[in-house]
């Protein structure tokens, strides 16, 4: 572990794993270091904020407050920790100590269906079954979660349209009858249709750096 920080370092690298992802895994760090994963990686130097954590599923008050201090990065896959049965992270105690807390897939061994759009809904859906709260997470966050913090994890300097950043845009067919009605005003529906009703077969055009691609 120490050596994969020296390894980032050298070479300018950032660093990706996963933590606390089951009991299983907090068990063995207790067992073998006496400490809870993230104090363990804490002591290895491998916190930070070139340091992206996916899962963070058993994390207790304490371990998000190391996160948030040290600046590390959280990848929740809600989609696969529901099919694994490993339970859901605490993402709205992660937001509120300031943790940048991104979306991810887990691969197509634990999700199948490499979509974020879908990984945006079942967030939502975790996170408001696990409290029992339907504001729990709003759609708002998610999708933020899904753009600007995902870009922020990364360190990509996107995620927001405004002058000096990277031209990168996802365009939707916002004509398909499942994205319908759109209601604009006092009631406007345009973020709920993105994140409740539209898919990846719903993306028209993709533009990296101001490049279609």
């Amino acid at each position: 572990m120490r050596g994969m920080r020296e390894r980032a370092d050298q070479f300018h690298v950032r660093i990706h794993g996963h933590m606390s992802e089951h009991q299983g895994e907090v068990d063995y760090a207790l067992e073998r270091w006496g400490k809870r994963p993230p104090e363990a990686m804490a002591n290895a130097d491998l916190l930070g904020p070139d340091v992206l954590l996916a899962h963070c599923v058993k994390i207790n008050k304490n371990d998000i407050d190391l996160l948030a201090q040290t600046g590390t990065h959280v990848v929740h896959n809600p989609i696969t920790n529901m099919k694994f049965g490993s339970g859901g992270a605490p993402v709205p105690d992660l937001l509120e100590a300031g943790v940048t807390v991104a979306l991810g897939t887990d691969g197509l061994l634990s999700t199948y269906r490499l979509d974020p759009f879908e990984t945006m809904r079942q967030a939502l859906n975790l996170q408001r079954l696990l409290a029992e709260d339907a504001t729990a997470l709003s759609t708002f966050r998610a999708l933020e979660m899904a753009i600007v913090h995902g870009n922020r994890a990364l360190e990509n300097d996107g995620g927001r349209l405004l002058p000096g950043l990277k031209a990168d845009l996802t365009m939707i067919d916002m004509r398909k009858p499942h994205l319908t009605p759109r209601s604009v005003g006092d009631h406007d529906n345009l973020i709920a249709r993105l994140v409740w009703s539209a898919c990846a077969a719903d993306v028209d055009t993709v533009i990296v750096d101001g490049s279609r691609v």
